[in-house]
């Protein structure tokens, strides 16, 4: 790459003079500089692509669509869904039931439904928005990292694992009926959103279909993790980025003696619902024992963290590859039923993202729209190229709802 390697020196020698050898830190200098290229492209690569399918749904928009999310924060309405629901292929114990084959109590009708939201949080994370939003629900906030938090974890290990399984621990005799598993922050750039918001997201979520299926990630956009994220063998070599064999180690410590599954798919990114019924399927000794290797294993916590977002589905129900199409997800779980959806994983001006490094801007959405590639608040209605220069502020009347009341920027994960 131009730039990163020292430059040859085209100067002419001396009659009679010999050329010098490069030196031995000029070597070592062109040995890095390629070496980091090469670890840059295979983070790259793990990261932002899945095994069978790559490309970046860059959505530049051109006509006008009107299937946005509900612009109000009125109070959720559950809505039933029709249709069965399938049976899972392959489940490593005959305890992986789903919600919609059980003998148990039938789902609660949505006037005594009881839900909660699970939250991993950091110190700096504004997360007002579950207290003003969400006042109907109950709401667990683990401080990951501050000890002195009413709510913590013992070990601050695996990303959002740790908390989330501490709360099905610590709650495991007295759950409510629905549970939603979050990041603290309310923006962020995988939440399944226009403008990456979660409220509007947890607002238009389907609980009935939650209770069917037992599970439900709150994205439905494939990229990353579908249709194939992982490979898993333990005779594989995670390499520096990957984790097919520490995947597979994991698997056997969560379920002896069950069989390795040659692929693993799930949408990103462990945020997800379960139903209180589906929880239970499992041991609490069985939680126990999962975060237990979560804490006690050699691999660092982004890798550990990693594995656990690719288990969370198949711990809770679903096959080994979950990638509904994104037109059924949205129909059913979010009730958004007439979107153009030319792809299996992706729906017309659903989602942005500008590029696979890109991050969230500080202060989302008051701050940074319309700069280094973030769309503007209703871009999906305009006929808006991205550019570097932040464009006009839409009018009044357009502004989003995003824009809602009590709206505060904050962190991200």
């Amino acid at each position: 790459m131009p730039g990163l390697l020292p430059k040859r020196s085209h100067r002419r020698r001396a009659p009679g003079s010999s050329r010098r050898p490069p030196s031995v830190m000029h070597l070592g200098f062109r040995l890095f500089a390629l070496l980091s290229i090469l670890l840059l492209l295979e983070w790259l690569w793990s990261r932002f692509t899945s095994a069978e399918k790559i490309g970046a749904h860059v959505r530049v928009v051109y006509e006008q669509v009107t299937f946005p999310l509900s612009t109000e924060h009125s109070n959720h309405v559950e809505v039933s869904v029709s249709g069965s629901v399938p049976m899972p292929l392959q489940l490593p114990p005959a305890t992986l039931t789903t919600a919609s084959t059980s003998t148990s109590d039938p789902s609660p009708r949505p006037s005594s439904r009881t839900k909660a939201i699970v939250a991993a949080a950091l110190k700096h994370d504004d997360v007002s928005w579950m207290h003003d939003f969400f006042p109907e629900w109950q709401r667990h906030i683990f401080v990951m990292d501050d000890p002195t938090a009413s709510l913590t974890v013992a070990k601050n290990k695996g990303n959002e694992g740790s908390a989330y399984l501490t709360y099905i621990i610590n709650n495991y005799k007295d759950l409510p009926d629905n549970i939603v598993f979050v990041h603290g922050p309310r923006y962020q750039w995988h939440n399944e959103d226009m403008m990456y918001d979660h409220v509007p997201v947890l607002k238009k979520l389907e609980m009935n279909y939650v209770d069917e299926t037992g599970y439900a990630s709150l994205r439905c956009t494939w990229e990353p993790g579908c249709p194939v994220n992982i490979r898993p063998g333990v005779n594989k070599d995670d390499g520096l980025f990957g984790y097919e064999r520490s995947y597979a180690e994991a698997w056997e410590t969560f379920w002896p003696g069950e069989p390795i599954p040659e692929k693993i798919g799930a949408p990103c990114c462990a945020q997800f619902a379960v139903s209180k019924i589906q929880v239970l399927q499992r041991s609490m000794e069985e939680y126990e024992r999962i975060r237990q290797w979560l804490w006690e294993t050699p691999l660092d916590g982004t890798k550990s963290g990693r594995i656990m977002e690719y288990m969370w589905h198949i711990l809770f129900g679903q096959n080994p590859v979950a990638c509904p199409t994104a037109e059924e997800c949205f129909c059913k779980k979010f009730g958004l039923c007439d979107l153009d959806c030319q792809e299996e994983g992706a729906c017309e001006n659903r989602f942005w993202q500008p590029w696979p490094l890109a991050v969230l801007p500080k202060g989302w959405p008051k701050m940074g729209q319309g700069t280094e590639g973030w769309p503007i608040d209703r871009w999906w209605e305009k006929s808006w190229i991205p550019s570097q220069a932040p464009p006009p502020a839409p009018p009044p009347a357009q502004a989003g709802f995003m824009q809602a009341a009590n709206d505060k920027p904050s962190g991200t994960w």
